[in-house]
């Protein structure tokens, strides 16, 4: 049984491995377009930044530490094993689903683990700042342009992340997250998404410079004339938004 618990242990964690390992190298790089025609300024110019990823990462010493003060921990990992379940898991994350998502598919085919919903909960919510990023962030504040968030965070964990880190949400200026659900849900890289965003955070017309880690959703924006970057890590977001005279 152990042999067993530990073959699929690995299977599940070289799966996780190829998908990183596969956004990380083999996804093409999005490379941002200056207009020659005008230049971006912080009185004409929106900064838009997806959360997970790019703001925020899981703190994964946490989630094992979680884990690992539950008396059934083992008895779980039983039963999280399933292939199905897995497999979803890795879709959902590589193509940056909703927790939304996740809970209806939990209902529909593995209602009995529907029990685990605060297990899962608790820990999507361990997360902490890049910090890197955050400092970016603030400097894009202090050189006055304003910060926004278009993330596909659900309600209940924004509060959450809100309340934990009140100092790093000071520096957005307004937060867009999905809507709906099921099959109305709302969310990247659908392009009624940022047509939502625009029309209700940017009604004055101004530049838009959108960062995300998830390709989808920055070809998604640019449909809409909106310009976009790739993020790979924090280093090479400074260097674009040198390259499109934003910051020194």
């Amino acid at each position: 049984m152990i042999e067993l618990v530990l073959f699929f242990m690995f299977c599940a964690g070289l799966l996780f491995f190829i998908i990183f390992e596969y956004k990380k190298n083999h996804q093409k790089k999005i490379e941002e377009k200056r207009l020659i025609n005008f230049t971006l300024t912080p009185k004409g110019t929106i900064i838009l930044f997806d959360l997970h990823d790019v703001v925020f990462e899981s703190d994964w010493p946490k989630v094992f530490a979680l884990l690992n003060k539950r008396k059934d921990k083992w008895w779980l990992l039983i039963r999280f094993i399933r292939p199905l379940l897995l497999f979803y898991a890795a879709v959902l994350f590589y193509t940056q689903g909703s927790w939304n998502e996740f809970v209806h598919f939990l209902r529909k085919r593995f209602p009995h683990l529907m029990q685990y919903i605060p297990l899962f909960k608790d820990i999507l919510n361990q997360q902490k700042p890049i910090k890197q990023t955050i400092a970016i962030i603030k400097d894009l504040k202090k050189k006055g342009y304003r910060v926004d968030v278009a993330s596909n965070i659900g309600s209940l964990f924004l509060i959450h992340l809100e309340s934990t880190f009140p100092e790093i949400f000071a520096n957005f200026d307004y937060v867009k997250i999905i809507s709906g659900d099921g099959d109305s849900l709302l969310k990247k890289p659908n392009l009624e998404f940022f047509r939502t965003y625009i029309a209700t955070f940017n009604s004055d017309g101004k530049h838009i410079v959108f960062i995300d880690n998830f390709l989808p959703s920055v070809k998604a924006a640019q449909k809409l004339g909106i310009i976009g970057i790739h993020f790979q890590d924090p280093k090479q977001l400074k260097d674009q938004l040198t390259k499109l005279g934003i910051l020194p």
